[in-house]
């Protein structure tokens, strides 16, 4: 067996129970296993165990055995967050790195072959930090899976900010390595964009694996019926024939306008690196214009008035929770004085299920209950537009549907929400009205 896992058992030094309770797995040479399961279930420190980076640099008490081919070995792996991968400063830099050296393999082909497989090859000369989340998930997939050696892939939520054309590429490169021999595991909520792969499906119960054999995830569920546009309310804020150029001069969009109107819920859509994440960083005040205006009720808005009515939660929501523990974070967060929550504290928390959550380090979260804190505490400060973006990246169906109840109370008050995806039948089915954002160097809204 390429992977052996026995009786495996670990818990958080900051938390009581065990998240992992007498794991057992067997991972067959050429087999790609799915391991699904709600946030909290355990699927990222199960991908961190593996990976190694449990117990190396995340305290807590491990045992158990895990046994890999040859001596030593480990696997290739993709985390869930890939800017915690990303090693160098340039795109160029990051491939040939990979291309010529990895764990003592040699990559089979050169830097612009890996990166036209991720479909970076027009992005090569760029910064990293000038990539958007999706082209950098795709550029840590790409490395990690145009290598020769490793007998084990490990994929912690792998298609999560990937547009369609970014899943099926990571799909080819990862059939190629299955032909050849390599074991694959598929760690997370929704593991249906590769589905042709699956050959065995587990659940994450109780810490342990149990065969989830027929088991898909479900539609996304919605806000609750959806107002007519004689419902909504006047313009909230506008976006006026704008653009935004990156550092390397390039412009991520041009000519874009939008509306957004009161107690409305918008989505919005576009391909990676088509600018969504850039327009929603000026929309709240963090990253301004370089041409064009943002109005609020009709008049010019500076940084100063969009950070005070707009709260946006972010692709990483770790970037977005500054204290160590997670009540620390929830108490900061309270709504400025005469501004009321669109949903009570106790019950927004309840119902995100954050409560039994607020005693614990931010490290020890998910990536789907970060994403479920950092959303409450945006929720908190009573925001006039909320903005949430790629807001299927890492929640279970039970986080989507609390997000949608708490939307819903949001557009109920009189507030508005801006909901960032690339996933557009998803997004459409939550959102009242969808604005498209067209990728290349003219990009527009539609």
């Amino acid at each position: 067996m390429p992977l052996t896992v026995r009786d495996l058992r670990f818990r958080y030094a900051s938390s009581g129970g065990f998240v992992l309770d007498g794991l057992d797995l067997d991972l067959a040479e050429g087999e790609c296993a799915a391991v699904t399961g709600p946030n909290g279930s355990g699927k990222s420190t199960l991908a961190a165990v593996l990976a190694g980076i449990i117990p190396a640099f995340v305290k807590g008490e491990l045992s158990g055995a895990i046994e890999w081919p040859g001596a030593g070995g480990r696997p290739a792996v993709i985390l869930q967050n890939p800017e915690a991968q990303i090693l160098c400063d340039g795109v160029e830099e990051e491939i040939s790195f990979f291309a010529s050296y990895s764990n003592g393999r040699e990559a089979r082909g050169s830097a612009a072959e890996i990166a036209e497989a991720a479909g970076l090859g027009a992005l090569r000369a760029r910064k990293v930090h000038q990539l958007s989340y999706g082209e950098k998930q795709r550029l840590v997939a790409a490395c990690a899976l145009w290598g020769d050696g490793e007998r084990v892939i490990l994929l912690d939520e792998p298609s999560a900010h990937l547009d369609d054309d970014g899943a099926e590429r990571i799909a080819r490169l990862l059939s190629r390595r299955k032909a050849e021999g390599s074991s694959i595991l598929l760690i997370g909520h929704d593991c249906g964009r590769f589905g042709g792969l699956i050959d065995s499906r587990y659940a994450l119960e109780g810490g342990r694996l149990v065969e989830a054999r027929g088991r898909a995830a479900g539609p996304a569920p919605r806000p609750g019926p959806r107002p007519g546009a004689a419902r909504f309310g006047p313009v909230l804020c506008a976006v006026h024939d704008a653009a935004f150029v990156n550092e390397g001069g390039e412009e991520a969009f041009a000519g874009f306008s939008c509306e957004i109107r009161r107690g409305a819920i918008y989505g919005l859509t576009g391909p990676n690196g088509s600018g969504k994440s850039s327009l929603a960083r000026a929309l709240c005040g963090a990253a301004p214009l370089s041409r064009g205006v943002i109005t609020w009720g009709g008049r010019p808005a500076g940084a100063a008035t969009l950070r005070e009515r707009v709260a946006m939660v972010g692709q990483n929501p770790f970037h977005q929770l500054l204290y160590k523990s997670v009540g620390a974070n929830v108490e900061s967060a309270r709504s400025p004085a005469g501004r009321k929550p669109a949903a009570p504290p106790g019950a927004a928390a309840l119902a995100l299920s954050i409560e039994p959550l607020l005693g614990r380090d931010v490290e020890t979260l998910s990536f789907g209950e970060a994403q479920r804190v950092a959303f409450l505490c945006a929720l908190l400060r009573a925001p006039e537009l909320l903005i949430v973006d790629e807001l299927f990246a890492a929640l279970d169906a039970g986080g989507i549907e609390a997000l949608c109840a708490a939307l819903s109370a949001v557009r109920d008050a009189g507030s508005s929400a801006l909901l960032i995806s690339h996933l557009e039948a998803e997004i459409a089915g939550i959102s009242e009205e969808v604005i498209t954002m067209n990728a290349g160097p003219h990009a527009q809204g539609g």
